[in-house]
């Protein structure tokens, strides 16, 4: 399983932590560590469950089960397992809203290093996604107007679906950012990592922000 995800989510490190974190999590509970697959059911994954939430709330739990779903989804793909069984997520989770201010977005670009003012500063123009943003070529971006785009436009050729390609228009402010950017590249990347040859990596950002 984990195999698979580091192949098929292999320009998404955030991914593949996350699905062997929670994977790890899962194999600290010995009924289902110790489980043949075809023996893993709804009542061991509801014993899981019961298990897990005497210490963790609903929204850690669903995202262990969200992983233990896919991998026996895969499982049953495989043909390892005639059918996977159904795996229900937790209600309760809380819902958190964060509205950015004009002025905290002020704020917070004022403070960041130079790289990390750029990256959000398009980011929170065009609502891409980081890894969208990251996979970003110079291909990929058109400085001059087109249409109800006057400041140029951006396309997505690689996001989480097929959906996700698409193209936006740029602000003044985020096509500025890029122009800058533009002139003193040398990497087919608009945000390189330390070889031009890559796109910077999401952790290098974290830390940074």
């Amino acid at each position: 399983f984990l195999d698979a995800i580091r192949v098929r989510s292999a320009n998404k490190p955030a991914t593949v932590g996350f699905y062997e974190d929670r994977t790890k999590r899962l194999l600290k509970y010995n009924p289902l560590k110790s489980a043949r697959l075809d023996a893993i059911d709804e009542a061991l994954i509801e014993r899981y469950v019961t298990s897990r939430r005497a210490v963790v709330g609903p929204a850690s739990c669903n995202r262990e089960l969200a992983t233990l779903r896919r991998a026996l989804r895969l499982a049953e793909d495989w043909k390892l397992i005639i059918k996977a069984p159904r795996i229900r997520l937790l209600n309760g989770e809380r819902q958190r809203t964060f509205v950015l201010s004009h002025e905290e977005e002020a704020k917070y670009l004022a403070a960041c290093p130079p790289l990390l003012r750029d990256v959000a500063s398009v980011m929170l123009d065009t609502g891409l996604r980081i890894g969208e943003l990251l996979n970003l070529r110079w291909e990929d971006i058109r400085f001059d107007p087109t249409g109800a785009a006057k400041f140029g436009s951006v396309r997505v050729t690689v996001g989480k679906s097929q959906n996700a390609q698409r193209t936006l228009s740029l602000t003044a402010r985020a096509s500025a950012v890029l122009f800058a950017r533009r002139k003193k590249s040398k990497s087919p990347f608009v945000f390189p990592g330390r070889s031009p040859k890559v796109p910077i990596l999401v952790t290098s950002l974290n830390h940074l922000h």
